[in-house]
């Protein structure tokens, strides 16, 4: 099943890729290491008798005859759900769960119940991409764009036990750095770390930054400050966001319709009740792991932590505590400190939407945009009020504005300001397709030039909207940076960022700021292309104040072909507005208007239903490949 999906990704990625403009003699020498995301290390455990069983990745051949053993149990689980009874089909579940991962779980002290490890040793030679097994490969799909500037033998596979904590995983990787410099003479490596792997790159480089062994080190929604996740699941806050988990997987399916009626028509609230029933059994297997604990953000630490028992659990306890305070609480100190020791560091953070697991905070779904960033957020729903003046904790430089368009994140107070970008619209995990967001990671890793601060390439500012195929749509003003307007602007460019689906745009409408659009019936944009429209009316002469505007639209072939998206702007347009201190926040949406699509439009071919149909059956199948493909990413 692995290999199936792997090869359906493969072919898809011949057609998504687009290639970095990122010049061949701009190429830095460096090898390159992946610090992959949670849990894809393989890992194995000793027999006592000279021999070794591979326990993690699980076989997905085994996971899915497990299911049919059991397709009786889960149909009756089933239907008992629908009387409101969830504990049969969780204990079904969970049952499997313990059978499955006992081997993998920890004593209470954070200890590994068994003598497990990883299956690759973390050597240069064993780790090298080109003597590597497939099934070994961390991040193939993401790494197979940066094999297009790399050798195999200058990649490097990072193997981490993921149930231990950050700081013991840095050793580790601390260890392999020192291999592959030593034994390749190459002086330093680039590192590319995602998600997990940014917490253990994060962690490597406060503890052994300022030794000079990184070149480029590129965190893509890294966990540095943890993750909502964990925090849901071991709190018991598990409540699922069932609008943003669709458009979770809408966005990793790379699918260019959405599913949205999915949530509209049925109400799909029992999975918060059947994942309830379920915390237990996850708990059994996961709740004394390091890293879990290590992931709990900061700010509810302390209420977490009460959790474990404090005389059984004192070393795990002591071990999450002394990361908390050492590392955690002092990135902007240790980063940069690594900085100046001359490590090139990267972080890209995706914002706006809420934890799909229930916490309401700013976040890529998974990592709240504090944790990736250290920046400040408004509460989620909120903005900062008109006016706002950021804190400047960590840039003190006047002429930076570091205020998100949406005026939801003040990155003024981030670890590191000046070299953190920010995509709003881009969940967790989901880089590979975003074309921007790649080609941003091939430069700020491989360039012998790279970035040193967001202010150097108008290209890539440090406040971006997703351009995602599944997003259908981009829009900016024609003078202004991304994501702001002044008087300067008089057109504004709509992008389609589809590969195969024609756009046809028949309406857009500002919130704001007092301008109209020029009117037409349709401007139809061919996937990949871009069209400007001009506006006319008066930019208040006024900054830091809040704009929208929304682009409706119809996507040909989409199963729900009318459509919009509404893009934030900060009006940057003579001096910033009164700023009321006793008001800190406001709403951060516009009141909700409604522009139903002319008759003419609406009965056009474009948004027939025959046209919905004649693509349904590939979409419905790219849809089910990808829920595969999700489940099977579990095990690399």
């Amino acid at each position: 099943m692995k290999k199936i999906t792997a090869l359906f990704l493969s072919v898809l990625m011949i057609f998504s890729f687009s290639v970095s403009s990122l010049a061949s003699d701009d190429i830095n020498s460096y090898p390159v290491i992946i610090v992959p995301g949670y849990s894809a290390s393989a890992l194995k455990l000793n027999n006592g008798d000279g021999t070794y069983t591979q326990v993690w990745g699980l076989d997905f051949n085994d996971v899915f005859k497990r299911v049919e053993e059991h397709a009786l149990d889960i149909a009756v689980g089933a239907g008992k759900m629908t009387a409101g009874d969830y504990e049969y089909l969780a204990k079904v579940v969970g049952d499997e769960l313990l059978d499955l991962c006992d081997v993998i779980s920890c004593n209470p002290d954070g200890s590994s119940k068994y003598d497990v490890d990883v299956l690759v040793p973390n050597t240069a030679e064993a780790c090298r991409w080109s003597n590597l097994d497939d099934g070994f490969k961390s991040e193939k799909e993401v790494m197979a764009y940066i094999q297009q500037y790399v050798p195999d033998d200058m990649i490097y596979n990072f193997n981490c036990d993921f149930r231990m904590g950050a700081a013991e995983n840095a050793e580790r990787l601390n260890e392999l750095i020192l291999d592959i410099v030593n034994t390749t003479d190459c002086g330093k490596v680039n590192i590319m770390a995602i998600s997990h792997g940014g917490q253990v790159t994060g962690t490597y480089l406060s503890m052994f930054g300022t030794l000079g062994y990184v070149n480029n080190a590129v965190m893509c929604m890294p966990a540095m400050g943890g993750a909502a996740l964990a925090y849901d699941v071991l709190s018991g806050n598990l409540a699922f966001d069932e609008k943003t988990l669709v458009n979770f997987l809408e966005y990793g399916f790379e699918l260019e319709t959405d599913y949205h009626w999915l949530v509209e028509a049925q109400e799909l609230g029992f999975l918060d009740d059947f994942l309830a029933a379920l915390v237990p059994y996850v708990h059994a297997v996961l709740g004394y792991w390091g890293s879990i604990w290590d992931f709990i953000p900061l700010d509810y630490f302390d209420e977490t932590v009460k959790l474990l028992d404090p005389i059984e659990s004192k070393p795990l306890i002591e071990q999450t505590t002394a990361y908390h305070n050492t590392i955690m609480k002092n990135y902007g100190v240790n980063l940069n400190k690594a900085k100046e020791a001359g490590v090139n560091i990267s972080i890209l953070a995706g914002t706006g939407m809420p934890s799909v697991t229930g916490l309401q905070e700013n976040s890529d779904a998974i990592i709240r945009t504090k944790d990736t960033t250290g920046a400040e957020c408004a509460p989620y729903g909120k903005r900062f009020s008109d006016g706002y003046k950021t804190l400047n904790t960590s840039c003190g430089d006047a002429a930076h504005n570091h205020l998100s368009p949406s005026m939801e994140i003040d990155a003024s107070c981030a670890w590191l300001p000046e070299n953190t970008w920010y995509v709003d619209g881009l969940f967790h995990g989901m880089e590979l397709y975003d074309s921007y967001t790649m080609d941003f990671v091939v430069r700020q890793l491989l360039s012998e030039n790279p970035m040193k601060s967001v202010h150097d390439d108008e290209a890539y500012p440090q406040f971006h909207a997703a351009s995602s195929r599944s997003g259908a749509i981009h829009a900016k003003f024609d003078k202004s940076t991304e994501g702001y307007i002044s008087s300067d602007d008089g057109a504004i460019i709509i992008k389609n960022t589809t590969l195969e689906s024609d756009i046809n745009v028949y309406a857009v409408k500002a919130q704001g700021i007092d301008v109209a659009f020029e009117k037409f019936d349709v401007k139809t944009i061919k996937a990949g292309k871009s069209i400007k429209i001009k506006f006319t009316g008066e930019i208040p002469d006024e900054s830091l104040t809040r704009a929208a505007v929304t682009v409706y639209y119809i996507e040909c072939g989409s199963l729900t072909p009318v459509g919009s998206r509404t893009f934030d702007f900060t009006v940057m347009n003579g001096d910033a507005a009164e700023y009321d201190a006793a008001k800190p926040y406001t709403d951060a949406d516009f009141p909700a208007i409604t522009f139903d699509a002319p008759d003419n439009i609406k009965d056009s071919p474009f948004a027939s239903l025959i046209s919905a149909f004649r693509t349904l059956i590939i979409k419905t199948l790219k849809y089910i490949i990808g829920i595969v493909q999700i489940f099977a990413s579990l095990g690399k």
